[in-house]
């Protein structure tokens, strides 16, 4: 599976109410085209930041699903994202990383999570249930089963690496998409 087609899986497993926080980079420009909505947080220019962001809202808004949409060089870049996610608990949270085993935006370095067990750190960290997969299959049947009972929840969901898309960079500065994202209804 692709990262197209990974976004695609989760873009159609959404929920009305959920918001979702997605990674700054190749990630969070493919999801913007092709999911573009006002309940979606793109993190322009902030590397890292994700999960910090994405506990944090979860925290204040236990009323939302919170799905965080990561990539393995941005987790890798902010770890501590993890343990904030798994000693905060919030139940209402989700954390996916989309693992091509490289920073891609970047030009395609390896960030090592090749050698390292992503779903056994953030079981060790504390989420509350944590998988791999690398089937769209399989990733629709744990987002289908996720409910704001259960979390944090992690799923490590391995892509084929290669070369960021060729999408549009977002249209908005970073103020104007918080303020797109604090306005969003329901």
């Amino acid at each position: 599976m692709n990262r197209a087609g990974a976004l695609q899986v989760i873009a159609s497993a959404l929920g009305e109410t959920d918001r979702v926080i997605v990674a700054n980079g190749a990630m969070g420009r493919e999801f913007f085209a092709e999911k573009s909505n006002p309940r979606h947080l793109i993190l322009v220019g902030s590397m890292g930041l994700a999960a910090s962001v994405g506990v944090g809202y979860a925290i204040q808004r236990r009323d939302h699903r919170v799905l965080v949409l990561d990539g393995d060089g941005n987790l890798m870049m902010g770890l501590g994202g993890l343990l904030l996610a798994g000693t905060a608990c919030p139940a209402n949270l989700l954390h996916l990383v989309l693992d091509n085993r490289q920073y891609a935006t970047t030009g395609g370095q390896p960030t090592g999570s090749q050698k390292v067990d992503l779903a056994a750190m953030a079981r060790a960290a504390g989420y509350a249930g944590a998988v791999s997969l690398d089937s769209p299959r399989r990733l629709l049947e744990e987002l289908d089963q996720w409910t704001t009972e259960s979390g944090p929840g992690f799923i490590r969901v391995v892509i084929e690496a290669g070369p960021a898309a060729d999408a549009p960079r977002i249209p908005f500065t970073p103020p104007e998409m918080t303020a797109r994202f604090r306005g969003a209804k329901p």
